[in-house]
């Protein structure tokens, strides 16, 4: 049997989760060969994790990755500092578990998400900044040290507590004195209110001073540290009910609401060129009266007519009947209330820049780019 021909038995036994007898086979190909080829350390590893035999499988993972090293093989230099991450976190040993994934990362081909995810997962558990210089330079000095010597006699592992013990002096001092949070805003337009969002932790509520008029707001407030902030806007894209609108402080931001005196989708928020209410850049949304039970709002510039479409793979949990659940509003409206932040600031972003041809709930999709108008070939 060849080395291709063992490699792809012993994943099919993996695979079937029968670890036992998968390292029966890989310890025969090991066993009176000095240097076991990476491929089939790599696989060792795998199953002396998956049996929490963490040390070993630590030790075939670097003795994989060393050869990649050796022979400047980044795919196997990369998974085994992978599977030596993975193995050092197991045994709670964080700080090296975070060098070597970022080691994994710094050799991949940028295909592993494993490794991404796994490294946003350590990021969180230590609270490290992958942009962090100072972890970049201990990322380097492990690099240089990266031989098989240096692992054997510790060499590597006294640099890592190192290194670890020189950034949480570093964080010591940098917690001793409180930094002012930068602000960071967001906001979506939700039909009838438009919601602001200000992302500031911990802010006092007893601090919060508003101004809130028909056609401006303002807010000051401070956070535990004492810092002071101001958010104020001297016009606003369209006028408000002051009387209605609110604001809420929570745990990680400031939030407001803003009622709409008329129904006009806001394309942003501040009337910067007073505009007037004629202008182009508010899409009117009105509706006319022998329509007014049949649908959603929806800009008047769109050729599809949403009304009209059938949603018959959507359950009536409430128990309506048939003509309720084939109403559009009712499906929009409960989509739009069961969905997250981010599920809802891109069904507002995709609605408004596609003219009322496209909805999508996907933030990561349409958040960095425009979502232009559908255009059927029918319509051309």
């Amino acid at each position: 049997m060849t080395l291709t021909e063992d490699i792809k038995e012993i994943e099919t036994l993996i695979d079937q989760d029968k670890l036992e007898e998968a390292k029966i086979k890989v310890d025969k190909l090991c066993d009176g060969n000095s240097k076991p080829p990476a491929p089939i350390l790599l696989l060792k590893s795998k199953i002396l994790l998956r049996l929490k035999n963490f040390d070993e499988s630590i030790d075939a993972a670097a003795m994989a990755s060393f050869q990649g090293n050796e022979v400047n093989n980044k795919k196997w230099i990369s998974e085994g500092a992978k599977l030596m991450a993975f193995g050092f976190y197991r045994k709670g040993e964080f700080p090296a578990a975070a060098q070597y994934i970022y080691l994994a990362d710094n050799y991949s081909d940028n295909k592993d998400t494993e490794i991404k995810l796994f490294k946003d997962m350590i990021n969180r558990k230590l609270g490290i900044n992958h942009r962090d210089d100072k972890f970049e330079e201990n990322l380097e000095s492990l690099k240089e040290l990266y031989t098989e010597e240096n692992f054997k006699n510790d060499t590597i592992k006294e640099t890592i507590i190192k290194n670890d013990n020189d950034d949480k002096n570093n964080k010591i001092k940098l917690n001793s004195e409180p930094v002012k949070q930068n602000l960071r805003t967001d906001w979506f337009d939700s039909g009838k209110i438009v919601e602001i969002s200000i992302y500031i932790k911990k802010i006092i509520p007893e601090t919060v001073e508003s101004n809130i008029k028909f056609n401006l707001i303002n807010f000051k407030f401070k956070d535990s540290n004492n810092f002071e902030y101001e958010y104020k806007i001297d016009k606003l894209f369209a006028d408000i009910d002051e009387l209605n609108s609110s604001f809420k402080v929570f745990g990680t931001k400031l939030q407001i609401l803003l009622v709409k005196k008329e129904l006009k989708t806001w394309t942003k928020l501040e009337n910067i060129d007073n505009i007037d209410n004629n202008n182009n850049n508010i899409i009117e949304c009105k509706i006319p009266k022998d329509e007014e039970s049949s649908g959603i709002v929806y800009p008047s510039i769109t050729k599809k007519d949403w009304s009209k479409i059938k949603f018959d793979d959507i359950d009536d949990d409430d128990g309506n009947n048939e003509e309720e659940s084939q109403d559009p509003d009712g499906f929009f409206k409960k989509l739009y209330e069961n969905a997250g932040d981010d599920a809802k600031r891109a069904m507002m972003k995709s609605f408004i820049e596609s003219n009322g041809t496209s909805l999508s709930t996907d933030w990561n999709d349409v958040g960095s780019r425009e979502v232009k108008p559908y255009t059927d070939e029918k319509d051309n």
